[in-house]
């Protein structure tokens, strides 16, 4: 029973992701684009390179510790 309201959780949350679509972006700037773009010093080139990078090496770090914390639960339930 728990694996089945699980299951009917996770996909419910998946497809209501799928269906909600993101709000429209805010328009720029009035100085935007009329001579020259927005410099970088203004915010116009914030990289996202480096968190993306943080995001992801902190999930396999977390998801690793998960599967190592399972196992040792699985192998001193064995044990016992």
């Amino acid at each position: 029973m728990k694996r089945i309201l699980t299951a009917l959780t996770i996909s419910s949350f998946l497809l209501i992701s799928i269906s909600v679509g993101a709000q429209a972006p805010p328009p720029p700037p009035s100085s935007h684009g009329e001579t020259t773009n927005q410099t970088q010093e203004n915010g116009g080139g914030a990289p996202l390179e480096d968190g993306m990078l943080t995001l992801i090496v902190l999930g396999v770090a977390y998801g690793s510790y998960k599967l190592v914390t399972v196992a040792r639960k699985r192998v001193n339930a064995v044990t016992e």
